[in-house]
């Protein structure tokens, strides 16, 4: 009894230290890898980041107009349990899909749509000491010094407020309101006429509004899909990155749905040619 006690206790205790740190510590930043650095910021680098949030794969701090996210390597591996042979195989499926899709969603945001994304500095790779090391204060303000060289990260201009806080705001006026669906249409038109596929279809944390506009803050699952522009498959991603915001604007402006599908249909019809592509680079 006083052993089980001990282990109720003791996982307990982690459970309350994991609650507290929101499971952040060193140890779970990811290590760059050889990938080289690729950069757009050539101002001071911020000397200490604050714990912003927890996303699906990366720790966010934050330091006045700049968000510096850290990648969790334990999102980012298989866990142990998704090895069973017949057991949790979506969850397996779903952590393979991750890690292939990881190298090169950032760097194709980077490459193809920086300012729709923000993204500053895509660092995978080690630096030889171009990079400063950075104080962090996590969720439980604790303070932690960490070199940048040695990490996979990436830095973003911060945004402010999100794509549903938006559309609320301007839902009773219809001239703003299109103009916010507007630009949100014609971020995916870009990518998609790239051919870069997007797995993730949520619409609540990805987006948030920088001093230009909408910011696609969560590029994580970008994907160079070459048979994008085939047309069974060109009207599926168009159903997948706008299904949601639909169902929004069913409830709760019902009458902006005609509209809407309209513009879809015109930016899937329309195939505006760019010089770039991220094929064959």
């Amino acid at each position: 009894m006083r052993y089980l006690v001990a282990v109720l206790v003791a996982a307990a205790l982690a459970w309350l230290a994991h609650v507290r740190t929101d499971g952040f510590g060193p140890d779970v930043c990811r290590e760059a890898s050889s990938v080289v650095e690729t950069t757009t910021f050539d101002a001071a680098w911020p000397k200490k980041f604050s714990y912003l949030g927890r996303g699906k794969q990366a720790f966010a701090f934050a330091s006045g107009d700049y968000v510096l996210k850290l990648f969790d390597n334990k999102h980012l591996s298989t866990p142990w349990y998704a090895q069973i042979p017949g057991l949790f195989s979506a969850r397996k499926a779903r952590s393979l899909q991750r890690q292939k899709i990881f190298p090169e969603s950032y760097q194709l945001a980077f490459d193809f749509v920086r300012e729709e994304t923000g993204l500053l500095c895509v660092h995978m790779g080690t630096s030889a000491n171009q990079l400063p090391s950075v104080e962090l204060i996590d969720k439980a303000s604790r303070h932690f010094t960490i070199d940048l060289n040695r990490v996979a990260f990436v830095l973003q201009k911060r945004g402010h407020g999100t794509l549903l806080s938006k559309l609320s705001e301007v839902k009773q006026d219809p001239e703003k309101l299109r103009a916010v669906l507007d630009e949100y249409l014609a971020l995916h038109a870009k990518r998609i006429a790239l051919s870069i596929a997007d797995y993730d279809r949520d619409i609540r944390a990805n987006y948030a509004w920088g001093d230009k506009g909408l910011l696609y803050i969560d590029p994580a699952r970008f994907y160079s899909e070459p048979k994008l522009q085939n047309p069974a498959r060109l009207k599926h991603e168009w159903w997948s990155c706008t299904y949601r915001l639909r169902k929004w604007l069913v409830k709760h402006v019902p009458e902006q749905v005609a509209w809407f599908d309209a513009r879809i249909s015109t930016q899937a019809d329309t195939n505006v040619p760019h010089g770039l592509s991220p094929h064959g680079r």
